[in-house]
């Protein structure tokens, strides 16, 4: 783990460092749907399980949500927090 989330050095811009959207699983679960449409060239077969969906009514897919790095502002881009390395 320290190898993989050392901190950047000064050598980058600040446009290349490393960000994480941290969330609860709480609200992971109540928030977040995948309908593998992202796997599509895969050359691996599906998970066995379904597909995940938030809720029945809920969107299909949003996982562009949780990969957008944006804060959450007035246009709401994605759940919990943006963290990035120092």
């Amino acid at each position: 783990i320290d190898r993989a989330l050392r901190p950047d050095t000064e050598k980058f811009s600040r446009l290349f460092r490393r960000q994480y959207r941290v969330l609860g699983a709480l609200e992971f679960l109540q928030t977040f749907s995948s309908d593998r449409s992202h796997m599509a060239n895969s050359t691996a077969p599906p998970p066995f399980y379904p597909p995940i969906r938030a809720s029945p009514n809920g969107p299909v897919m949003n996982l562009e949500r949780f990969v957008d790095m944006k804060e959450k502002d007035h246009h709401n881009h994605g759940p919990g927090i943006v963290l990035s390395t120092p």
